[in-house]
């Protein structure tokens, strides 16, 4: 199950997750859990925050851009900054 993880500087995590095979069938809740995950991205990217994506626990790059990779199992999202 791919998921976007989103560590916050106070240690805090977020998480959405979603199905593959949903979003293959055009389940509406999961496009919806797809659409917010890419607001959360494009955000991240906006304000420069990295976002990586990992792909069957031996890659780990960069996004580049804010759509979400359907490829990837996890995408970790790590504000800058201590704490």
């Amino acid at each position: 199950m791919p998921k976007l993880i989103i560590t916050g500087k106070s240690g805090d995590i977020q998480l959405v997750a979603w199905k593959t095979k949903d979003v293959e069938r055009g389940d509406p809740k999961a496009l919806e859990t797809i659409k917010e995950a890419e607001r959360i991205v494009e955000e991240a990217r906006q304000n420069r925050v990295p976002v990586f994506a990992g792909y069957s626990r031996t890659k780990i790059e960069m996004l580049r851009g804010n759509k979400i990779d359907p490829r990837a199992d996890v995408l970790i999202l790590r504000p800058l900054g201590g704490g």
